[in-house]
């Protein structure tokens, strides 16, 4: 499920900041700080064929971001796995401020 969530998480900043995200700049850029996942059911066939994924922003500071993220099989009742992933915006391989159009993006999932 690391994968659903990592694209997940991917695709929905590519497409709120397409010019930041990732950074066109290869000097600043998100970084995986840490990620955990939580299994609680398998999502099996025909399921495979439609999973949806819930995310939401714990946590919004000057250098990085926390998300946590449900995937979700058909039935909808309950998180196949619940996880989080955490980003911290570098410069130069040293923490940077997240840009303020990703800080936006981001406490509007708070």
């Amino acid at each position: 499920y690391y994968d659903l969530m990592d694209t997940a998480l991917a695709e929905f900043m590519s497409q709120e900041c397409p010019d930041l995200y990732p950074s066109s700049d290869d000097d600043v850029r998100p970084r995986i700080l840490n990620s955990t996942c939580s299994f609680a059911k398998d999502i099996t066939f025909p399921d495979t064929l439609h999973v949806d994924v819930g995310l939401a922003a714990n946590k919004v500071s000057n250098s990085c971001c926390v998300f946590t993220i449900g995937v979700f099989g058909a039935d909808h009742n309950e998180a196949a796995s619940v996880g989080s992933i955490t980003q911290v915006w570098t410069r130069g391989g040293k923490p940077s401020d997240v840009p303020p159009e990703i800080r936006k993006i981001a406490r509007s999932l708070v």
